[in-house]
């Protein structure tokens, strides 16, 4: 890559390339490294500025913090007991008489007469 600069320009980066950085190119590429560590600063602090922007406040203390845990911790245990009921009820597997493969008995034919196959039941869920 080729640059040109304006003869003051020049001399400034030749001057600075006689205290303290060996060429030219080690100035121009500290320069370019300064400038993306600048950048990379301005990108989060324009997203928080944004989101503080963003609409009406809200109070965030303790009390929110451990509310949201709570309401979180539900889904999950709600979750949680949603699949062990699915588990242990919803499936009454049997094995096809022809390809040995498990099915759900109460769904026999589905889908072009084929049996139900329990991984793809269980997929479902």
């Amino acid at each position: 890559m080729n640059v040109s600069l304006p003869e003051e320009l020049k001399e400034y980066v030749e001057a600075q390339t006689k205290s303290g950085y060996c060429t030219p190119s080690e100035y121009v590429r500290d320069l370019i490294r300064g400038d993306r560590k600048l950048r990379a600063k301005e990108k989060p602090d324009a997203l928080l500025l944004a989101g503080l922007n963003s609409g009406t406040p809200i109070p965030v203390d303790a009390k929110f913090w451990s509310d949201l845990k709570q309401e979180a911790l539900a889904k999950l245990d709600l979750a949680e007991r949603y699949i062990a009921a699915v588990d242990a009820t919803s499936l009454q597997l049997a094995d096809h008489p022809h390809s040995g493969l498990a099915y759900d008995s109460r769904c026999p034919k589905i889908r072009g007469g084929r049996p139900c196959i329990a991984g793809t039941v269980a997929a479902a869920i």
